[in-house]
């Protein structure tokens, strides 16, 4: 329906930025597009050879209080090459070689307790990468993000690689 509809506003550059320094995206590279973002419409994905798919879940009991944020470390797999992302709307972006899909699954009945996920990708330094390893032995399912363990999830994993919220009427 109408009402299921949001306005996305977009903007894009000529080139990636880096982490640290965001650029003006110019006059050109902008717009805004119709889109339902609570159940899109994906129609079918290409039976490629090529096409990835990685599934990141978290079974973990939810914790009783009103609100929760929970934070959990997952190593990615090698990539090598560019790599799009399926699973959003297409917006003519040509021929897709190699494909990531990105959808939220949610189980069956957890839903009303689901409010957003936020998918970062994490940076460190030569030589700490045991830091993140660490992480994930020791909390294996994650933790609170306010837990002083998660800390380390703050201060080396800062840029949103994907974003979904609920939203509608």
């Amino acid at each position: 329906s109408q009402s299921d509809t949001w306005s996305l506003i977009y903007a894009y550059g000529e080139t990636d930025p880096d982490e640290e320094d965001p650029f003006y995206h110019g006059r050109d590279r902008r717009g805004v597009h119709a889109i339902n973002l609570l159940d899109p419409q994906i129609g079918d994905i290409p039976d490629e050879p090529d096409l990835k798919e990685w599934g990141i879940l978290n079974d973990i009991i939810i914790p009783p209080i009103h609100t929760s944020y929970w934070c959990s470390v997952f190593k990615a797999p090698q990539i090598d090459t560019k790599q799009h992302i399926i699973g959003v709307p297409n917006f003519g972006t040509g021929n897709i070689h190699v494909v990531h899909k990105y959808l939220p699954w949610v189980t069956k009945g957890n839903e009303e307790y689901v409010h957003h996920f936020t998918l970062l990708t994490c940076t460190v330094n030569e030589g700490e990468e045991s830091v993140l390893e660490q992480f994930m032995q020791d909390y294996p399912k994650g933790s609170n993000c306010f837990d002083p363990a998660a800390y380390i999830i703050y201060s080396k994993c800062r840029s949103i690689l994907s974003a979904w919220a609920v939203g509608g009427v």
